[in-house]
Order: C-alpha cells, then sequence, then structure tokens
C-alpha cells in the first residue's frame, strides 16, 4: 500500500510518481507534473536550438543534437566551446567548464584546471 500523499498520477493512461515532470505529447511542446492529489499541471514548451524532441534512453525529452568540444593544449593554448582562441599565462587555478544553469535535464559537472608556471 502507498499512503494516499505519497500518490502519484495517471495521465493519459500512464502513472508518473508524486513530483515526477514529463512531455504529454511526442513533439515535446507541452511539460507536465505530477502534483499533489493526482493532479496533472501542464505548461506550454518547446525544446532549444540543439535540441531535438525524440526518445533516448527510454525517456521523451529534448535531448542535444551534437556535440561540444573545447581544447587545451601545449603551454597555455585554449580554444572554447564557441571557436575563440585563448593564451593564459602565469600560476593559477580557474574553472575551465561547467553548468552554469539549473536546468533539469543537465547533468551537474565542473573542469577545474590547475595552471604551473
Amino acid at each position: 500500500c502507498v499512503p494516499v500523499a505519497q500518490c502519484g498520477c495517471v495521465h493519459q493512461g500512464r502513472y508518473y510518481r508524486k513530483g515526477e515532470e514529463f512531455y504529454a505529447s511526442a513533439s515535446c511542446q507541452e511539460r507536465c507534473r505530477c502534483q499533489d492529489n493526482g493532479v496533472v499541471e501542464c505548461q506550454e514548451a518547446s525544446c532549444g536550438a540543439n535540441e531535438q524532441c525524440r526518445v533516448e534512453n527510454g525517456v521523451l525529452g529534448c535531448h542535444a543534437t551534437g556535440s561540444g568540444k573545447c581544447v587545451v593544449s601545449g603551454d597555455c593554448h585554449y580554444l572554447t566551446f564557441d571557436g575563440r582562441a585563448f593564451v593564459f599565462q602565469g600560476t593559477c587555478t580557474y574553472s575551465l567548464a561547467r553548468v552554469c544553469s539549473s536546468d533539469v535535464g543537465l547533468a551537474n559537472f565542473s573542469v577545474v584546471v590547475e595552471n604551473e608556471s
């Protein structure tokens, strides 16, 4: 048995856990969330410029269409995700790449670099 306060929702014949977010249509134009008391609340949604609505690992959602690349090479040469070149010299520690959005679809990560002269 599940306590009533922990019950999920049924939307279009499918069960969702309380608090779970999901896309209600195969076009990702409506994102829904299972609220208290079995209530499903939906809002308009759309995928970003570099995303495509599709099923990935069994989950329908907006998934990235490509990948980004930054390059760190040699003594102090950097090529950023957007293709800009930089040269950093000296001794320092800094964040090379990290997630800066609270979007639930993004995996949290951080890459810290230590430069030594």
